[in-house]
């Protein structure tokens, strides 16, 4: 692309100013059912034992040489979500196909700087780290806005300043899980579409994908046929999250998710195994098992799903509810990335 900035190797960045920002998520419980033999793979695609401080241990022979990855995986374009910028200084990261990396920001950047500071910093080290970003764009942060739904004229404007200022980047999301309960466009899925089709508008030459949708057991059907109906014409790309199905290993709203969506393809753009979630038991070995359930079964079993978007690297605060990274907070692998590095190396 023209508007690239010119590639360089970032320098590993130091001091707090790396720390991950955090998110929150809603309580969305999973349902633990037997992952059955699936289980026994993973053990052996693991291979060693799990670092000190592993909820569990696999329970299969180790000594097994790891299952064969499907041709199908290596069709896919693979990418990471994450937020640190120290992940462009981690050579783990770059020995992957991971290139593909996604950042998402608030709709009102431009009235955030704390936020437009991070983001400038984080986009200007991806373009130097040949990499291709998806921004996503989400609720605004600021304090007694989170909840706030833009009318489609103060969407226009501030998706179309943030669009001219990364002019570079060609690969957008209007509005990230447009579904959930703690959304404004829960109660508006017209408007979800509507911001679609003014961040087309803003960006002929940019591909837009749909706002990011979320496989959950409390999605509600009714949102989902009048944001389609809304969507009249588009054929995507479709975004999804899919997290519920990857860590009950249960493909039932993966599924669905697909028969509710018209033609064209699918971009997983937030999926990982879960080491820490509400509800969820927490286990290194279990989220290592649904790491390798999403490259063995999901990645190989959907065609129209082209892009998968692996959320997050790294781990999450102790305080915070949610942990799906694939690194320790210490910097230390998980068992979870021996199984990205086997199937993607």
């Amino acid at each position: 692309m023209s508007e690239h900035p010119a590639p360089s190797r970032p320098n590993p960045p130091g001091g707090a100013g790396a720390a991950p920002r955090l998110r929150g998520r809603l309580g969305r419980r999973v349902s633990l059912g037997s992952a059955g033999g699936l289980l026994a793979l993973a053990a052996l695609a693991l291979g060693a034992a799990s670092p000190a401080g592993s909820a569990a241990q696999p329970t299969a022979h180790t000594s097994a040489a790891p299952p064969a990855v499907p041709a199908s995986i290596k069709k896919i374009v693979w990418g990471i979500d994450d937020q640190n910028i120290a992940l462009f200084a981690d050579k783990r990261w770059y020995a992957l196909p991971l290139k593909n990396v996604r950042y998402f920001v608030p709709w009102d950047l431009k009235q955030e700087p704390h936020y437009l500071r991070r983001a400038d910093e984080w986009l200007t080290i991806a373009g130097k780290s040949h990499t291709v970003p998806l921004i996503a764009i989400t609720q605004s942060d600021i304090r007694g806005r989170t909840r706030y739904l833009p009318t489609l004229k103060q969407y226009r404007q501030d998706v179309s300043w943030m669009m001219h200022r990364y002019k570079w980047i060609k690969l957008w999301t209007p509005w990230n899980e447009a579904n959930l309960l703690d959304q404004a466009t829960l109660k508006n899925p017209a408007r979800a579409a509507q911001y679609w089709r003014v961040a087309q508008q803003s960006c002929p030459t940019c591909i837009v994908t749909s706002p990011s949708l979320v496989g959950y057991k409390d999605a509600s059907p009714k949102w989902m046929r009048a944001f389609v109906k809304a969507a009249h014409g588009e054929h995507g790309p479709w975004a999804i999250h899919v997290y519920n199905s990857i860590n009950e290993f249960n493909m039932t709203a993966l599924k669905l998710l697909e028969r509710q969506l018209p033609s064209g393809a699918i971009w997983v753009t937030e999926a990982n195994g879960w080491l820490r979630f509400v509800g969820y038991p927490q286990s290194l070995t279990r989220q290592a098992h649904a790491e390798l359930y999403l490259f063995q079964v999901a990645a190989a079993s959907y065609p129209r799903i082209s892009r998968w978007y692996l959320y997050q690297w790294f781990a999450s605060s102790p305080k915070n509810r949610w942990d799906s990274g694939l690194v320790n907070a210490n910097g230390s692998a998980r068992p979870a990335l021996k199984v990205v590095q086997q199937q993607l190396g």
